[in-house]
């Protein structure tokens, strides 16, 4: 199985440009090979997008799978089928389960689409972005991490405190590392998009997930943080990474046929 992870502006793409879409459709519907994931960071992003009925149109017909807020913790992701799972406040998830009961998911999702205002947060995170990336230049990447996984540091005879990555649930685990590379690369005079939180967890959903194919903005891949968590996991996890629609369904077809090469 080939699962397919698209970063939001994928989705708005297949949105405006109805020829793309259909060919999308083509490529992905019906085909027991693959799995075309939602992910709650797409949702947040698209609620400011407009025609948001045309969202929810492109995603129920492609989508096969969601994927609900990451969680804290754990070493699974709980995909699933249920549109509503992306919605991250529970009291109005459930709000409207009932309400959208008797609705096919289209319908479930132009509802979610037009009733959520969740949003990127309001406060200036930049600046605490920059005040830990003077941590990094003073004493480097390794202390940072001391940083974020302080509760997982261990006193060794040598009397210098290492951090013991065994005990560290993946997903915790890379929610903290993207945001350890994110700040490793932040730019002295960047000002950074508070939607970046959004695209972090979309990377870390990619792979906790075990997507094959990652479409995402260029400037993550340009960074490696993808490459740089699945190195820091140390697995022989693949994940093909594209920037470009145009690279998009090439990729997912080359997957495929590698898929059917191995059977």
């Amino acid at each position: 199985m080939e699962r397919i992870l698209l970063d939001t502006k994928f989705w708005i793409h297949l949105k405006e440009n109805p020829d793309k879409f259909k060919q999308f459709y083509t490529c992905v519907n019906g085909n027991d090979d693959i799995e075309v994931l939602f992910a709650s960071p797409n949702f947040i992003d698209l609620i400011k997008s407009e025609q948001q009925d045309a969202i929810a149109k492109v995603v129920a017909h492609t989508a096969d799978s969601y994927l609900p807020p990451l969680p804290d913790g754990g070493d699974r992701y709980p995909v699933t089928e249920d549109p509503l799972s992306l919605i991250p406040d529970l009291s109005f998830q459930q709000q409207l389960r009932e309400e959208t009961a008797s609705y096919d998911e289209e319908t479930t999702l132009r509802i979610m689409f037009r009733s959520s205002n969740f949003s990127a947060p309001d406060y200036d995170w930049g600046e605490e972005l920059h005040r830990y990336r003077s941590i990094v230049d003073e004493y480097g990447l390794k202390y940072l991490m001391a940083i974020a996984f302080d509760d997982y540091l261990e006193l060794g005879d040598d009397g210098i405190y290492h951090l013991d990555q065994s005990n560290i649930e993946i997903i915790e685990f890379l929610r903290k590392m993207s945001l350890v590379y994110r700040i490793g690369v932040l730019d002295p005079n960047e000002d950074p998009d508070p939607n970046d939180m959004n695209d972090l967890a979309l990377c870390a959903s990619a792979i906790v997930s075990e997507c094959s194919v990652f479409a995402i903005e260029e400037k993550w891949v340009n960074v490696d943080i993808i490459g740089d968590m699945i190195s820091d996991l140390l697995t022989d996890q693949d994940i093909e990474v594209v920037t470009e629609y145009s690279d998009l369904l090439p990729t997912i077809k080359n997957q495929i046929g590698s898929e059917d090469g191995d059977r």
